[in-house]
């Protein structure tokens, strides 16, 4: 890859941090099960596997400092993903966040928002929340 390419490729990868910790802080303090989930996550995902997955968290802070409190900014942030694969991705572990410790009003909606966001569609979205309301064991909102 040239240059300009690893650029977006890490702009890309720092902005899915980015939509993980939007869904974590959401409601306040990113709680124990939401952690878990992110380190599995940095350990895991191929996006992160190998990686300094401290690198793209720092640059995730500048994104979201960037949005100056506003979470539509925040949410449009993620847009630059432009893989199919990776906004599929991130909107799979969006909803295992958000139902982690209990789908919420203000989750519920930022999970429309980025759904929206990041042009999943709505069968692909629906096949994604039932997936995840099994693994958790709470019921689609």
């Amino acid at each position: 890859m040239n240059p300009q390419e690893v650029q977006e490729s890490f702009n890309q990868k720092a902005a899915m941090v980015h939509g993980l910790m939007l869904m974590c802080h959401i409601d306040g303090n990113i709680s124990s099960r939401q952690m878990a989930l992110v380190e599995c996550y940095a350990k895991s995902l191929p996006e992160f596997f190998g990686r300094d997955f401290q690198e793209y968290y720092s640059a995730a802070k500048v994104v979201a400092a960037e949005a100056g409190g506003s979470v539509d900014q925040a949410v449009n942030a993620i847009s630059r993903i432009t893989s199919k694969e990776m906004r599929e991705r991130l909107f799979f572990c969006v909803l295992e966040l958000a139902w982690a410790d209990g789908p919420t009003e203000k989750r519920i909606k930022l999970a429309t928002s980025i759904q929206q966001c990041l042009g999943i569609e709505d069968r692909i979205a629906h096949e994604a929340r039932n997936s995840v309301s099994v693994k958790f064991g709470k019921s689609v909102v």
